[in-house]
């Protein structure tokens, strides 16, 4: 028995630890405080979520291949539609260059918006078990918004350049009437580009960091690597592939680990 005066101890000594409810004695009433900025963030692994987001990171991974390859084969779709028409008219010929990079724009764009909506997907299904995807997955819309309102930038900058080419009728250099006439069209294009270019940069960022620490919860490297690469034009090809390889491996072992929940 501890001497006459000695303050109560809580837990006893060899009693059960304390609960958290109002009434225990010397507890507040509230769980214990979350951990600070500098504190390691204690994380759920290898459940059932893990292996939804990393079909989506594996799917999102290989459209990012997709969107690259409809890239690269750019030059090659349009020299097609030049050389098939070098002897039509020149409105026939602006119209179908311009109409041909819109369709490539656009169908690469398409491309990204889904592969965005894939990795923010994933974000969001990790959230619950760990709190630091909770920016990425929000930012993730930011780039979707960003790459949409960019597409319309673009398409609206090449039409207004097919009709200025259209409005010169082949004269060099284009008559100045020609430009100041779509000078207004061709200005608000390039802001509506640079707007959405702005806000994809932001969601980009955003995803990056997502990525980041997918290889940081998983202890897989080459998340970190693939998300290095895939910033910089044609390593961004190697990236894509390495997050892929990533994603796999990872589903791979949480498939292995992941136990159902009750149901």
């Amino acid at each position: 028995m501890p001497p006459v005066g000695t303050p109560p101890q809580y837990p006893p000594p060899g009693g059960p630890a304390p609960s958290w409810g109002p009434g225990t004695p010397g507890a507040t009433g509230a769980p214990p405080p979350l951990p600070g900025p500098g504190d390691a963030v204690p994380v759920e692994r290898w459940g059932p979520v893990d292996v939804g987001a990393m079909r989506w990171v594996l799917v999102a991974s290989i459209l990012g291949l997709v969107a690259f390859a409809i890239t690269i084969a750019l030059p090659t779709i349009l020299g097609v539609a030049l050389s098939s028409l070098s002897a039509s008219g020149l409105k026939v010929f602006t119209t179908t260059v311009v109409t041909t990079l819109v369709v490539v724009v656009a169908v690469s764009g398409v491309f990204s918006v889904v592969q965005y909506f894939l990795y923010g997907r994933s974000f969001a299904a990790l959230v619950p078990t760990d709190p630091r995807f909770r920016t990425p997955s929000r930012l993730s819309w930011l780039a979707i918004a960003g790459v949409i309102i960019a597409i319309g930038g673009i398409a609206w900058v090449l039409y207004v350049a097919g009709d200025i080419v259209s409005c010169a009728a082949g004269v060099t250099p284009v008559p100045s009437s020609c430009i100041t006439a779509y000078t207004g069209r061709l200005v608000a294009g390039v802001a509506i580009t640079l707007v959405g270019g702005l806000l994809g940069l932001v969601g980009l960022i955003g995803i990056w960091l997502g990525l980041w620490r997918l290889g940081t919860r998983y202890d897989a490297a080459l998340f970190k690597v693939g998300m290095v690469l895939s910033i910089f034009p044609y390593l961004n090809l190697v990236g894509y592939i390495l997050l892929a390889i990533a994603a796999g491996g990872v589903l791979k072992r949480a498939r292995g680990r992941a136990t159902p929940t009750a149901s």
